[in-house]
């Protein structure tokens, strides 16, 4: 996943299988700073799709994003 924010890009990705006798944690978090807002979400499924959420995205909030078909 990537968010793009006030001209910073930060990238965090899940692989469900990362961690010893685990499942990685599935949230992932992003410090912006002092930004308003986030410009975009950018999700690289599995699967192959990408999947782009155009801003402005509120800050300090949980999403759940869903691959679309």
């Amino acid at each position: 996943m990537t968010v793009s924010a006030d001209g910073q890009i930060q990238r965090q990705w899940c692989d469900g299988k990362s961690g010893y006798l685990a499942q990685s944690s599935l949230p992932l978090y992003f410090g912006l700073g002092g930004v308003k807002h986030a410009d975009q979400i950018e999700v690289r499924w599995p699967s192959g799709v990408v999947q782009t959420i155009n801003g402005p995205i509120e800050i300090n909030r949980q999403y759940e994003i869903v691959e679309m078909n």
